[in-house]
């Protein structure tokens, strides 16, 4: 059976994986579609935005699973 906890680290890995495959991608040439996010490259650099949307994104999950938890 399939646990929220198992669901909060499957939600986590795969953001790690969206991060790591993004990453290869602009760095083929592509661009980002979401405005959020292309603007925190456009400001920080590929790394410091992708790294901080990702980290956010993490953070905002755990909050969601720990408020679920109660």
């Amino acid at each position: 059976m399939i646990t929220v906890r198992d669901l909060l680290i499957l939600n986590l890995s795969l953001q790690v994986f969206d991060g790591l495959f993004s990453y290869q991608l602009f760095s083929l040439g592509l661009g980002e579609a979401n405005p959020l996010l292309a603007a925190a490259i456009s400001e920080w650099s590929v790394v410091w935005g992708l790294l901080y949307n990702k980290l956010l994104a993490c953070v905002l999950l755990i909050v969601i699973f720990a408020i679920y938890a109660e």
